[in-house]
């Protein structure tokens, strides 16, 4: 009986390791299979991670040459901006030269009346200056008195005193002839010192305008140059549409680089963590595979 005892116990022990085997291995499978989903879980970001971050670079890398264009644009918008003020420039001093020539036609056709009018005046003038002398005699006879001495001759009688021309001009309108062609010449003197001072200003914007025409177009013509320089601006204008188009585009870009070149970093670390963690999981994992295998 004792014997029977025995073996009896001992199968019950055999069962209670069996039972708590059984129950160790339903644990362990459990966790396998929670872990493994895990597993699944971490490789499937890791890869979309992974997946990104070599699109990501490759863009990068597209993108990476913007700022070389970008720079080059630049200059190049630079260059022509500054060929558009050159020709601007030169415009506005043929323009300027335009108008010159135009104020100077002005002065020239308002001074010849003036002097016209002042050579009228003064011939005028002499010729009652002229004829006021050739009166004097008459005119001197207008004073003589009977018994008074002439202050010609000194006789004190006068018998046949020389007549005065009825056309004879007096002393006052003398004066008034002289003052009036001296008031005339003074305003055509005006007027022509505004033309000189004219002409000297337009030969000095003519020389500076056929100057700049000659280094900037090679033209010597001022008309020439004006349309030739109004035709480049608006082909340059052209052009520079394209380039601020393009210009717009790199921004976009370079901004695009920046933004990848701050997200890489975080989405690598983000990668390292996950890539440890599958470690963690297959170092936990593997021993208790095995373990459930014996």
């Amino acid at each position: 009986l004792e014997r029977e005892a025995a073996l009896l116990d001992s199968g019950m022990d055999s069962y209670s390791e069996l039972e708590a085997a059984n129950i160790r291995q339903k644990e362990i499978t459990e966790i396998i299979d929670k872990t493994a989903a895990d597993i699944e879980a971490n490789q499937t970001v890791r890869d979309s991670l992974a997946e990104a971050i070599s699109a990501g670079e490759s863009e990068l890398e597209n993108l990476r040459s913007a700022n070389d264009e970008l720079a080059a644009l630049k200059a190049e918008m630079e260059k022509l901006e500054e060929r558009i003020r050159t020709l601007d420039s030169l415009r506005s001093e043929a323009e300027r030269l335009s108008l010159l020539e135009k104020d100077l036609q002005t002065l020239q056709d308002e001074y010849r009346p003036l002097e016209d009018e002042a050579s009228r005046l003064e011939k005028t003038h002499i010729e009652l200056r002229s004829s006021y002398m050739k009166e004097q005699a008459g005119i001197l006879a207008l004073g003589l008195k009977e018994g008074v001495a002439c202050p010609v001759c000194g006789s004190t009688h006068h018998p046949a005193p020389a007549a005065l021309s009825a056309e004879a001009p007096t002393a006052d309108e003398i004066d008034a002839a002289e003052k009036a062609a001296e008031e005339a010449r003074k305003i055509s003197n005006e007027k022509w010192n505004a033309v000189r001072t004219s002409i000297g200003t337009l030969k000095e914007a003519e020389s500076s305008v056929l100057r700049t025409a000659q280094e900037v177009l090679g033209e010597e013509d001022p008309g020439k140059a004006y349309e030739l320089a109004g035709s480049e601006i608006a082909q340059i204008n052209g052009s520079l549409a394209e380039m601020r188009t393009r210009h717009s585009e790199l921004e976009k870009n370079k901004k695009r680089a920046a933004e990848i070149a701050g997200i890489l970093p975080e989405k690598k670390k983000t990668l390292e963590a996950l890539s440890e963690e599958a470690k963690q999981y297959n170092f936990y994992v593997l021993p208790q595979e095995k373990d459930n295998q014996l």
